[in-house]
């Protein structure tokens, strides 16, 4: 299985669920298989390797490079921070996929309260459009969207794990053309980055503890 320059913790995690019994049949959908503790579930291995592809892409990314823009423009900025929290997204759907579940189901039990928490006082911080909710939840599908704003609005009630939905949102918008430049973006972008990026990291780490107890 390529592990090539996979994170540390993604490695020791994979090496832990096989050595805890993988299933090498030929029955195994042609991968490898294995119950990746606590949740008991059997996932195909070459989950974990796309998973860890994609939190090496994200963790990477800096920011894009746009010809043709002034150096005063704060384009680049603002857009280079909605690809950031799109490839964080993207990170973390694939590591959801480890459990054959969508996001929505699983992340209250991958992020903790404490880790949000935490987080959120990053974001607090940050000076924003004084509609910048507003905006981010018009840039949703009216249909498809309905769910991910009531996450948005728990986010602003004080649900502070719905962070996340913050970044789906600004993905959302991002990948369908509905969202421009929007003050505070910029600085967002790297704060859900961290945020999502570190989410994964712990409980990567969490499920690796949990199998290698004696």
């Amino acid at each position: 299985m390529p592990f090539d320059n996979a994170p540390d913790f993604f490695v020791k995690l994979h090496a832990a669920a096989m050595a805890a019994g993988a299933d090498l049949t030929a029955a195994n959908r042609g991968g490898y298989v294995f119950e990746l503790a606590p949740t008991k579930r059997c996932i195909d291995a070459r989950n974990l390797s796309q998973a860890a592809a994609k939190y090496r892409l994200a963790k990477a990314f800096r920011s894009l490079t746009l010809e043709g823009y002034p150096e005063s423009s704060n384009t680049p900025q603002h857009y280079s921070a909605q690809v950031m929290m799109s490839l964080s997204v993207v990170a973390f759907e694939a590591y959801c996929r480890l459990f054959d579940e969508k996001w929505h189901r699983v992340y209250f039990d991958i992020i903790s309260s404490e880790l949000a928490t935490a987080h959120c006082a990053t974001f607090n911080e940050i000076p924003l459009d004084e509609k910048f909710f507003v905006r981010l939840k018009r840039a949703q599908d009216e249909k498809l969207g309905a769910n991910l704003i009531a996450k948005i609005e728990e986010f602003e009630g004080g649900e502070v794990r719905n962070l996340y939905a913050v970044a789906v949102g600004f993905r959302n918008a991002f990948s369908h053309g509905r969202l421009g430049t929007l003050e505070g973006t910029a600085e967002v972008g790297p704060c859900l980055r961290n945020f999502i990026l570190e989410a994964i990291k712990l409980d990567c780490e969490q499920r690796f503890a949990t199998m290698t107890k004696k």
